[in-house]
C-alpha cells in the first residue's frame, strides 16, 4: 500500500510527463511548420560563428558526453554498480531508460527529416530534430540524478542537480556551438529526454517492489 507521500510523488512525475508531453508536440509541430527555420539559422549562425577558437575546440570534444562511445560504458558502469548493490529493480529500469533513447528519437529524426544547418563548421550525417546528442547526454545525466537521488535515496540535492544539469547542458550546447543543430533541435531533444526520464520514473514507482520480489 503506497503512502500518502508515495502516491503524492507520482502525481508530480506524471505532471511532468503531461507537460513533457504536450510541450514536445507542440514543438513538433511548429518544426514541422518550418515558420522558425530562417529565424533559427540566423541564431546558429551568430552562436557558431562567435564561438570560433578555444571554446570551439573545447566544445568538440565535450560534445562526446551525449556520444555512445561515452554513454555506453557510462551506463554500464552505472546499471552493474547498482546491481552490485542489490538495487535489481533500479538496474533494470534505468538500463531500460537508456536502451530507449535511440528508438525514441531515431524514427522521429526520419518521420520529420528536417536538415541541419548549413555551416559547415562540423561534420554530422543524418537529420536535425530532434538532437539525438541531447536526448542522449539529458537522459543519462538527469535520468542518474532522478533515479538515484530522487527515487532511490528520496531527496533533493541541488547540488548534485546542478551538476547534472550542466553536464547535460554542455552538450546541447556544444551543438549549436558547433553549427549542427538549430536551437529547437536541441530544445526538442531536452522535452523528449523528458519524456522517457519521467515514464520510466512511473514505471518505477509502480513495480519495482513486485520486480524486487521477483528477482529474489
Amino acid at each position: 500500500m503506497e503512502t500518502k507521500f508515495e502516491l503524492l510523488k507520482r502525481k508530480r512525475f506524471r505532471l511532468a510527463l503531461i507537460f513533457f508531453l504536450i510541450s514536445f508536440i507542440l514543438l513538433t509541430l511548429l518544426v514541422v511548420t518550418g515558420s522558425t527555420r530562417a529565424v533559427e539559422e540566423d541564431i546558429t549562425t551568430t552562436i557558431a560563428e562567435g564561438s570560433r577558437g578555444l571554446l570551439f575546440d573545447c566544445m568538440t570534444y565535450l560534445t562526446y558526453m551525449g556520444d555512445y562511445p561515452f554513454l555506453l560504458p557510462a551506463s554500464l558502469a552505472v546499471i552493474f554498480s547498482l546491481y552490485r548493490y542489490n538495487e535489481k529493480a533500479l538496474s533494470i529500469f534505468f538500463g531500460g531508460l537508456m536502451a530507449s533513447v535511440i528508438p525514441a528519437y531515431k524514427p522521429l529524426k526520419m518521420l520529420i527529416g528536417r536538415p541541419r544547418p548549413e555551416l559547415g563548421l562540423a561534420s554530422a550525417p543524418g537529420y536535425g530534430y530532434p538532437s539525438g546528442h541531447t536526448v542522449s547526454a539529458f537522459t543519462f545525466f538527469m535520468g542518474l540524478y532522478v533515479f538515484y537521488q530522487v527515487l532511490y535515496r528520496e531527496e533533493n540535492d541541488v547540488l548534485i542537480f546542478s551538476i547534472c544539469a550542466a553536464l547535460a547542458s554542455i552538450v546541447g550546447i556544444s551543438r549549436l556551438i558547433l553549427g549542427v543543430h538549430l536551437p529547437t533541435d536541441v530544445l526538442g531533444g531536452i522535452l523528449l529526454s523528458g519524456v522517457l526520464i519521467t515514464s520510466f520514473s512511473i514505471g518505477y514507482k509502480k513495480g519495482h517492489k513486485k520486480l524486487e520480489h521477483y528477482l529474489s
